[in-house]
């Protein structure tokens, strides 16, 4: 399975075929990014081994541990679950870069299912239409309300697979800026607020070392 988490995405996996006699880490917890792994020891599990870098692999980092230890952390996660929109939730790592992936996820799995109305139709006041464009032929879809003269249109990529275009009409200029406002201050207040409600020193070194690299 994959897990996304407000400070990065995790990949545990068996490793009973190749876990030592006597070790009963038959876990492994795959990630991209080291600091993943450091944040997961420090929050939730403190049990984790050694981070092992794999740079010849698809996942670069990885560190063992038991079953039962791992989902102990989980539960502990699922227990910290004291938001309503988990995008957001990386603000309180400062990690826009997993903020963007989100992002780009979330409009790849938007294509499962029914079509989400609020993006196929209309938000009168904020935004103009969002439109999947043709994963096949990569040409634009056709767009609805003809006949504006002035369109601004934004194609968002959503990591190699549709994109979404954004068609903000002149006459929603003033009514989106004021949302963007809204939402960057909103962005702005959680990266000053503690990591669920917690005073974790030992958490925000491990992200300032990784600020670093």
């Amino acid at each position: 399975m994959w897990i996304m988490t407000p400070f990065g995405i995790l990949m545990p996996s068996d490793r009973t075929a190749y876990t030592p006699e006597g070790d009963e880490r038959t876990l492994q917890v795959r990630t991209r990014r080291a600091r993943d792994l450091d944040i997961l020891r420090a929050l939730y599990l403190p049990e984790l081994g050694e981070t092992i870098h794999t740079p010849t692999f698809d996942y670069n980092y990885r560190a063992y541990c038991t079953r039962e230890q791992f989902a102990a952390a989980m539960a502990k996660m699922v227990m910290d679950i004291d938001y309503e929109k988990f995008k957001p939730t990386t603000d309180r790592f400062d990690d826009n870069e997993l903020h963007g992936v989100y992002n780009s996820i979330w409009g790849s799995v938007t294509r499962l299912g029914e079509p989400w109305e609020a993006f196929h139709g209309r938000q009168p006041g904020v935004w103009g239409s969002y439109l999947n464009d043709e994963p096949s032929t990569g040409k634009r879809a056709k767009r609805g309300r003809r006949g504006r003269r002035s369109r601004q249109s934004e194609t968002v990529a959503n990591d190699g697979y549709a994109a979404m275009t954004l068609d903000m009409d002149a006459a929603d200029d003033e009514a989106t800026e004021s949302y963007f406002a809204m939402h960057n201050a909103e962005r702005a207040q959680r990266r000053g607020s503690l990591i669920f409600g917690r005073d974790l020193t030992d958490v925000t070194d491990v992200m300032a070392v990784h600020s670093t690299d």
